[in-house]
């Protein structure tokens, strides 16, 4: 993994585990990823990733006025 990244997320767990720790995730969620790690489903937990990411990113956008970087999307 990229150092910087790696710093960028354990600065962000550090700094939002309290608020996300209780946040609600769907019924089964936990259970899906469990199983995928077990399996090392790497392609679906990514995917899952990249939907949050996505997701995220167009958020970001969508609140910003002027945003700093060109936000992906999803075609179907």
């Amino acid at each position: 993994m990229n150092g910087d990244f790696e710093a960028l997320m354990h600065r962000l767990r550090e700094q939002y585990w309290d608020q996300l720790e209780n946040f609600y995730l769907p019924e089964g969620l936990a259970e899906h990823v469990a199983k995928a790690m077990d399996e090392r489903d790497t392609a679906q937990l990514l995917f899952m990733l990249k939907l949050a990411w996505l997701f995220g990113a167009q958020a970001g956008q969508a609140a910003s006025e002027e945003p700093d970087w060109p936000v992906p999307t999803a075609r179907a």
